[in-house]
């Protein structure tokens, strides 16, 4: 199933390293500067978040035990939802104003998890601009003022083709790691590559994608 909003992919990604209490998760998400500067996502909004994902069945909740102290809620993502955020780490945006958060955005995590689709992302949003400029400028030659508005729009989408030329040529951004911070923010630990794991839930046994 999609998601109807692309933040939503966010805790999915910070997840995909390690499960993570929701408390830390937001700490995680609002301690990197990089993606602070893309979306900013507050508490209430991240929980709204996990709960939407909770009924895709794209995280599982697991609820401490009391008796141990605080009750508190770790979140995991699972198969379907690894599935879905991969999906939408791979899937170029079709409008360029996107292009300055939700494809900074999947290039950015992207490149943290050392995701194998980013490249095939940055190949695939190249192709969606180019075909855009071609439309363009096909338009740019009709005449009166037409013209002044599909020369600008096609003036815009060659810088886009540009930026995006710089972008390719960068390497992978360094995940910031401030003194104190949860381990859930370890996205370039490579957590993505850990072995498969069951933890009981209330209710029964649940697989992590892990």
């Amino acid at each position: 199933m999609d998601l109807s909003w692309p933040a939503e992919h966010v805790p999915l990604a910070f997840l995909e390293p390690f499960p993570c209490h929701g408390y830390d998760l937001h700490r995680a998400i609002g301690s990197d500067p990089v993606l602070r500067s893309i979306w900013r996502l507050g508490r209430s909004e991240l929980y709204f978040l996990l709960k939407k994902l909770e009924k895709r069945g794209f995280v599982l909740p697991q609820v401490s035990d009391p008796v141990l102290g605080p009750r508190r809620t770790t979140y995991a993502i699972t198969q379907p939802g690894r599935a879905a955020l991969h999906a939408w780490l791979a899937t170029p945006v079709a409008n360029p104003r996107d292009l300055r958060a939700e494809f900074l955005a999947k290039v950015y995590l992207g490149r943290l998890l050392g995701a194998l689709e980013t490249p095939e992302l940055l190949l695939g949003q190249r192709v969606v601009l180019q075909e855009r400029l071609d439309r363009l400028r096909e338009s740019a030659q009709r005449g009166g003022f037409e013209r002044h508005v599909y020369s600008l729009r096609t003036l815009q989408t060659q810088a886009a083709l540009l930026w995006l030329e710089e972008l390719e040529a960068g390497g992978a951004p360094v995940s910031p790691h401030p003194p104190g911070a949860p381990e859930c923010s370890a996205l370039a630990l490579g957590g993505s590559n850990l072995p498969e794991r069951a933890v009981t839930y209330p209710g029964g046994e649940g697989t992590i994608d892990r």
